[in-house]
């Protein structure tokens, strides 16, 4: 029961800390045998629709083909699409910047990381 606890404070903080913020990166080096991303496949899927999302997928990962259901979902629905990660920070910088400019005055842009 403990597990299930923790579990749950875990799944509450990643959904409020996304909800919060303004730009959301996802880099998913697709490794099915060490990083699998399970998850992160399931919090693409909630946030794809926001305006917050930025993909980043490697073509050089291990399993570059597990990647292409999210890239199309991705391109369907505007977010951008990156293959490096230098590329998708610069992409999700871009994003909260442009969030930054249009909130002035507001609260503080964040940006949270997801892999």
């Amino acid at each position: 029961m403990r597990h299930d606890i923790c579990a749950g404070r875990k799944v509450d903080w990643e959904t409020d800390a996304r909800s919060a913020a303004t730009a959301i990166l996802f880099w998913i080096p697709r490794d099915l045998k060490s990083l699998p991303g399970f998850t992160t496949n399931v919090e693409f899927g909630l946030d794809v629709t926001t305006g917050k999302a930025v993909l980043g997928c490697p073509p050089d990962c291990p399993n570059p083909e597990r990647n292409r259901y999210l890239v199309y979902v991705a391109r369907r629905h505007a977010v951008p699409v990156c293959e490096t990660l230098t590329d998708t920070v610069a992409a999700a910088l871009a994003l909260l910047n442009t969030a930054t400019c249009q909130q002035s005055g507001k609260a503080a842009s964040s940006l949270l990381i997801s892999y």
